[in-house]
């Protein structure tokens, strides 16, 4: 199964080092992992925090976009995974030990409301045709960005 996760930042050279080492211990196989970073046009170190490090996105954008919900969006479009994450700049990820052993220990429904709920957005917004200031990503990511309007 492979995982997409997403980073969304701007301005985040001091919160990234943290989450970008903790993305880089997990105990996954490389190929079964996607991270897609669509950076805001930041102008602080940012993107170079990114280059230094030694866990390098398999998807890198840097553009002025809407916000947050923007490129969040953006990302999900870009995404290839089964399944979907946000992990945000000022984010980690637990090692895989102490999630393990945190599910060992789990209490047991015990008859409550156990539905399912959708969290995620009704729709996705198209992202308006803003030019790429930086990417690093598949040929096929622009048309995914920013789709042609096809109206009749």
């Amino acid at each position: 199964m492979k995982i997409s996760l997403i980073t969304a930042t701007w301005n985040a050279e001091e919160s990234l080092p943290l989450m970008v080492q903790s993305l880089a211990e997990q105990r996954i196989d490389r190929s079964q992992l996607e991270w897609i970073v669509l950076d805001g046009g930041s102008s602080d170190d940012t993107l170079g925090v990114i280059e230094r490090s030694g866990f390098k996105p398999d998807c890198l954008i840097s553009e002025s976009d809407e916000g947050l919900y923007d490129a969040l969006n953006k990302g999900v479009r870009l995404a290839t995974g089964d399944v979907v994450g946000f992990l945000h700049a000022d984010d980690f990820l637990s090692d895989s030990s102490t999630h393990t052993n945190s599910n060992d220990r789990r209490p047991q429904n015990r008859g409550g409301n156990n539905q399912e709920k959708d969290l995620g957005p009704s729709h996705l917004t198209t992202a308006p045709d803003q030019g790429t200031n930086q990417t690093s990503c598949p040929s096929d990511t622009t048309a995914k960005l920013h789709p042609t309007n096809r109206d009749p």
